[in-house]
């Protein structure tokens, strides 16, 4: 009976480690339960589409980050290969690089900073890779309350 006991016991706090946590309220929406990583709906075929940035109907609701002196990280979909990201600025249209590890997009906390300091309110990124599928995104600065909302198009 003991020995039934301690393998009910283990076998259901084995279970108990496996089921994912509940969130609360602060795990910050649709970012993975709240790890801090935004997953990205699937990726589609750019083609020429590359001038429409922000001409059209976002296909997901914006997201929106309160805290610029972060990171922020973007899954991309599995359907993306190995991708690269460029974000362009403002009116310059200045290339900035942003990483892609695997799947994982960075918009470092240091370039965020850096577009408010230079009072750049929209910026557009585009993430593609060798089959030209990937993203089309607008980042958009609040200046004054320093938050900012990503479109994806």
């Amino acid at each position: 009976m003991n020995l039934l006991f301690r393998f009910l016991t283990a076998a259901l706090l084995a279970l108990w480690a496996a089921i994912p946590a509940i969130g609360g309220a602060g795990d910050g929406g649709e970012n993975a339960g709240g790890t801090g990583v935004w997953i990205l709906p699937r990726c589609e075929s750019i083609g020429s589409n590359i001038t429409t940035i922000g001409g059209g109907v976002p296909r997901v609701a914006p997201l929106t980050f309160g805290n610029l002196g972060s990171d922020i990280r973007l899954r991309l979909s599995n359907e993306c290969g190995e991708a690269t990201a460029t974000l362009f600025e403002g009116e310059s249209g200045a290339p900035i690089a942003l990483p892609v590890v695997d799947q994982l997009m960075t918009l470092p906390a240091f370039v965020l900073q850096g577009l408010v300091a230079a009072g750049v309110d929209v910026a557009d990124i585009v993430v593609i890779d060798a089959h030209n599928r990937g993203y089309l995104m607008r980042l958009h600065l609040d200046l004054a309350a320093r938050t900012a909302a990503l479109l994806v198009y």
